[in-house]
């Protein structure tokens, strides 16, 4: 992420990468939390359908916002991420190679993302429980 934003520097572009990471993750559940909190018809739903509801804001979430950052920041920059972490590795590596781990990453993204909108969904039906 920190290299599709033009940073040369393979740890700093990796911390940076993090960091928008954890701090976009940390404002949309802030934004679905607070959702959550003031929707009647949330805390009416039983286990199962709030499961799903969060499964499916995962879903969404992975689709509007990782799947297009991923296609149009991360695979345009590949030829320049092959270059420096090449130089930063002193390996040389193929394009091909990131082009699949890309791949698999996006992929596997969306188990990952369900994943988080089910422990989401069970922490916030916990939380307004009464």
């Amino acid at each position: 992420m920190g290299i599709g934003l033009g940073l040369n520097n393979v740890i700093i572009a990796a911390y940076v990468g993090f960091g928008l990471h954890l701090l976009t993750g940390s404002a949309l559940g802030g934004v679905l939390g607070a959702i959550g909190i003031r929707w009647k018809k949330i805390k009416m739903l039983n286990l199962f359908k709030n499961t799903l509801l969060g499964m499916g804001a995962g879903f969404v979430i992975w689709l509007v916002l990782f799947a297009p950052v991923t296609t149009f920041l991360i695979q345009p920059s590949i030829q320049r991420i092959v270059i420096i972490l090449a130089l930063a590795s002193q390996h040389p590596a193929s394009s091909d190679v990131i082009k699949n781990s890309i791949t698999g990453i996006l992929v596997g993204a969306i188990a990952f993302h369900l994943l988080w909108g089910a422990i989401f969904s069970f922490i916030m039906r916990s939380l307004t429980r009464q």
